[in-house]
Parts: structure tokens; C-alpha cells; sequence
């Protein structure tokens, strides 16, 4: 499992290599925000790859540690 920013699967995407992901990792965990980011500007691949089986990646919701302590 790993925590992924856009950028990585973005230029994964980009150099057609997303697949490296799926024989690196069994889950990737991505923010809402990233999430967002892939569906604005890579929808397909975003929708292929959240319907697999076995889906790569799973969309969470980011909690302030800060406001989550007070």
C-alpha cells in the first residue's frame, strides 16, 4: 500500500506506464483532492482503473490532525 500524490500517477500516465503501480502495489490511496485532480484531467483512466475487480486505488478523505487533536 502506498499514499499517492497526482503527480506520480499523472506522469505514470503520461509515459503509458500506470501499470507499474499495479506490479508495485496492491492499493494505492489517494486524498479527494487527487482524486479530483484525475478526473478533471485524466477521466478514462481514472474511471478503468477504479472499476477493476480489485480496485488499484482507493479515494480518502484527508483529516487535519491539527483540528482532529482539538
Amino acid at each position: 500500500m502506498i499514499i499517492s500524490d497526482t503527480s506520480v500517477i499523472t506522469n505514470l500516465i503520461s509515459i503509458e506506464h500506470i501499470c507499474l503501480l499495479k506490479k508495485l502495489y496492491k492499493r494505492v490511496i489517494i486524498p479527494q483532492a487527487v482524486y479530483r485532480e484525475l478526473l478533471k484531467f485524466h477521466p478514462t483512466i481514472l474511471s478503468q482503473l477504479l472499476a477493476e475487480m480489485s480496485p488499484l486505488l482507493e479515494v480518502k478523505t484527508v483529516i487535519d490532525k491539527i483540528e482532529w487533536l482539538s
